[in-house]
């Protein structure tokens, strides 16, 4: 949960899964089992993001602190940015050549819900109109502890 982007990531591809899992089946134990997952993951997440100063910065914030979108500045935030203060050029690179390989060659089951992880953030956060940091794609990077 790396600050309030943390919606962008986690939300659209969990909305996807329910969607689909209701589509292919609907009874009453998967109905009961969201609304648990839904519930316990507020409960779990809640201390942070149900607080008023945090409900107001995320309602408020993209309106005060704004910038162009499409300025160069803006847009390279979530580009070469990235490569520039999150990871190295080869790395970057690699990470580029997977993701294209990913999207052409892979056939799995979850393919959708992993490029709707990637993609949803990064347009949300390539169109935010305040101002953003590299940071808000660390969300992208698959870390080992």
């Amino acid at each position: 949960m790396i600050k309030d982007a943390f919606l962008a990531y986690f939300f659209v591809p969990f909305l996807y899964i329910v969607i689909s899992g209701l589509i292919e089946k609907t009874d009453k134990i998967k109905i009961i089992n969201i609304l648990t997952a839904t519930a316990i993951g507020s409960l779990i997440a809640g201390w942070h993001y149900f607080k008023i100063d945090v409900i107001k910065n995320f309602l408020f914030e993209p309106t005060t602190e704004t910038t162009s979108i499409f300025a160069f500045e803006s847009l390279r935030v979530m580009t070469t940015r990235l490569w520039e203060d999150l990871l190295s050029p080869p790395i970057f690179l690699i990470f580029i050549i997977g993701l294209i390989f990913f999207i052409l060659k892979y056939k799995g089951k979850y393919k959708n819900v992993v490029l709707l992880w990637f993609f949803v953030p990064w347009v949300i956060i390539m169109l935010m109109s305040h101002n953003k940091r590299p940071e808000y794609g660390l969300g992208f990077i698959p870390r080992k502890k």
